[in-house]
């Protein structure tokens, strides 16, 4: 992608009373609508203070004008549901704490799903003798796991038919709007995908709270890419990558919508990505545990189907190029690695992160998209978990597939990266476009 510099999204300033809410952690064990909150709080000030904590949830309108024109939770919402939870605290001077594993009880609980993405507002408002502040967030209820090489929401197998996206834009870079997020990701929706992932970097926060509202499945990547042993040492000593793992975490908890954490992509098969990995997982289990799976995306050629790095996560994740990159055919070499990646990890299910070519330059062209295309998609779809007709596919193993990517975007090393469906105006639709959309319906949920 394109390093910008400079402050490219927007940054704000939160005045808030000296004890204050700084966020609320929404946990979902399971469907039964017993959620558990971890609250963070801090005192700013320079003296004691003691208030009254208050819990409550809240069920929301997607006819609410707001429901996609306004991050706001409180423009989503409608009527508490359950009864409220209240507490009396005392913080010191400076101190912040965590109260962890607050029970909160919504009765008949409705779930999120892609088709029907039913949200929850959470309100944490805490009140004093002279201040009071609010904290509101929106979440779903809905659980991920895997059996076999099934992937499952609320217990519910699903095929996670992708299509990868960009943060770019020609008028304005990574620098991102409301609205230009919305009209990607319905654009992404209008072509019969249920799942995006969102490039090698995590997009700006609004892209999330859209997938929430819009029933986009999505995988979040902190910007791990094509690291060899001297980069994975350097993090490993400076553990900046680290570090946004963890922001990524903290950023998404409560984003129902998301499903996967990525730690990279497209990294050198070296031990220290072994060791990177084990660390990073180790975190996450020790630390961040919100009941996401945990993912890499790496490249087909660099560990080859039997990769052991893969036995770490609960998705095998891999980019695969057969006859772009490297390899002789779109298809058989495809098929042959498949096979053997079924038979290493026979009880996981295999994600491609990435498949495509470019439509223009370097001997290829619009047309030779859907020819990689057209002959690719018969060999995922005959190892896919679940065929057409809502059927399950007793010899599938392939959990999702992802077109690499819905527009064209600016790179380092190219400039213009013509990978595309569309141009990177978002007007031109290349033939590859219409391919994609027929062929995804095949999944489509609504479909009769």
């Amino acid at each position: 992608w394109w390093n910008y510099t400079g402050i490219i999204q927007d940054f704000y300033l939160e005045a808030a009373p000296p004890l204050w809410v700084v966020r609320a952690d929404v946990h979902i064990p399971d469907t039964s609508g017993d959620i558990l909150v971890d609250v963070v709080l801090h005192n700013s000030g320079d003296q004691s203070q003691k208030g009254t904590l208050s819990l409550q949830a809240y069920t929301t309108d997607p006819n609410a004008p707001g429901w996609l024109s306004d991050p706001n939770p409180s423009a989503i919402k409608a009527a508490s549901v359950g009864e409220p939870i209240s507490m009396e605290i005392r913080l010191e001077p400076s101190q912040a704490l965590v109260l962890p594993d607050v029970q909160l009880t919504i009765p008949n609980p409705q779930l999120w799903t892609p088709e029907n993405p039913i949200l929850y507002v959470l309100d944490a408002s805490l009140e004093t003798n002279n201040d009071s502040d609010t904290f509101m967030t929106q979440f779903g209820i809905r659980t991920l796991d895997t059996s076999g090489y099934q992937w499952l929401v609320n217990d519910q197998p699903y095929f996670m038919a992708g299509i990868a996206r960009h943060e770019e834009w020609p008028d304005s870079g990574r620098t991102a709007t409301w609205e230009k997020i919305l009209a990607d990701l319905e654009m992404i929706q209008a072509h019969n995908a249920n799942f995006v992932r969102t490039a090698h970097y995590p997009n700006h926060p609004y892209t999330y709270l859209l997938t929430d509202r819009l029933g986009l499945l999505a995988a979040v990547e902190i910007p791990v890419w094509q690291y060899g042993p001297d980069e994975f040492t350097a993090q490993e000593q400076r553990q900046i990558a680290d570090q946004m793992w963890r922001e990524m975490i903290l950023m998404g908890s409560n984003r129902p919508s998301i499903i996967l954490w990525s730690m990279h992509n497209e990294s050198q098969d070296v031990p220290e990505r072994q060791e990177y990995i084990e660390r990073l997982t180790a975190d996450y289990e020790q630390h961040l545990q919100d009941g996401r799976l945990l993912m890499q995306s790496a490249a087909a050629d660099r560990g080859g189907p039997n990769d052991p790095t893969q036995a770490e996560l609960e998705i095998a994740g891999w980019t695969m190029y057969f006859g772009v990159f490297y390899g002789e055919d779109y298809a058989d070499d495809s098929h042959a690695f498949l096979m053997e990646a079924h038979t290493a990890y026979p009880e996981k299910p295999i994600l491609i992160t990435e498949y495509g070519i470019w439509s223009k330059g370097g001997n290829s062209s619009k047309q030779r998209q859907v020819e990689l295309f057209d002959a690719l998609f018969p060999v995922f779809f005959k190892a896919s978990a679940w065929r057409e007709e809502r059927q399950l596919n007793p010899d599938g193993y392939i959990g999702g597939i992802t077109w690499w990517a819905m527009f064209d975007w600016y790179t380092a090393h190219t400039r213009e990266q013509t990978m595309g469906l569309y141009d990177m105006n978002r007007v031109e639709a290349k033939p590859i476009a219409e391919s994609v959309a027929e062929a995804y319906a095949t999944w489509d949920r609504d479909q009769p």
